[in-house]
């Protein structure tokens, strides 16, 4: 069966990728269900706060990374750290910080350069992953098709297929997506390899 997911922000659904996190109501030849969302409480940031992280973890990069033009060029090196400055500073929330910084990771193309929730503190931490807006089920991606491993709601059985989230379609999300996920250099595919819940491994 094929299912198209409505009820959620992209930006929610780029986070849920990597946290579960998700609102959403199901909608295909069923009686459509709707999950409530009772968002965990958020850790704030204060423009201060914000500008600092932002200052923090572009001078680190910038003194420590052993490679940030291994796979990028200058010029596009310096596009992310821009990129990254104007969305830190706009965060407000610890789990904006995040998803900017993720990005930013990813930007350089080292598939040893990546951000990890569990190493986040309490706050942050419960703020990405306690929210109550769950996926009920997991999936995996198989050329640019998300499919249903298991699941909690009757009506979404393994092996279906979810066909959008908003009207999203799968290939779209995928594209959407690739810019938070680490790889060396140009390794799509492993990228894209870390998008679905039946991952074994974490290298």
């Amino acid at each position: 069966m094929r299912h198209r997911i409505g009820k959620t922000s992209s930006k929610v659904f780029l986070c849920s990728v990597f946290l579960g996190s998700l609102v959403l109501s199901v909608c295909p030849n069923t009686p459509a269900h709707s999950f409530a969302a009772n968002q965990a409480s958020v850790s704030q940031l204060s423009p201060e706060a914000a500008a600092q992280d932002v200052r923090i973890l572009k001078s680190t990069l910038m003194a420590l990374h052993p490679a940030l033009t291994k796979y990028r060029t200058q010029v596009e090196i310096d596009e992310a750290f821009a990129h990254f400055e104007r969305l830190g500073k706009a965060a407000t929330t610890s789990s904006a910080m995040y998803l900017a910084a993720t990005e930013l990771a990813a930007a350089i193309g080292c598939g040893h350069t990546w951000t990890n929730v569990l190493n986040q503190s309490a706050g942050s931490k419960a703020a990405l992953l306690d929210a109550s807006d769950k996926l009920p089920f997991i999936m995996t991606l198989v050329e640019d098709r998300w499919l249903v491993l298991a699941s909690a709601v009757p009506s979404i059985k393994a092996g279906d297929e979810i066909l959008s989230v908003n009207g999203i379609k799968a290939h779209d999300m995928v594209k959407m997506m690739l810019p938070y996920l680490r790889a060396d250099g140009s390794s799509d595919g492993k990228r894209l390899r870390q998008i679905g819940h039946d991952r074994k491994d974490f290298s």
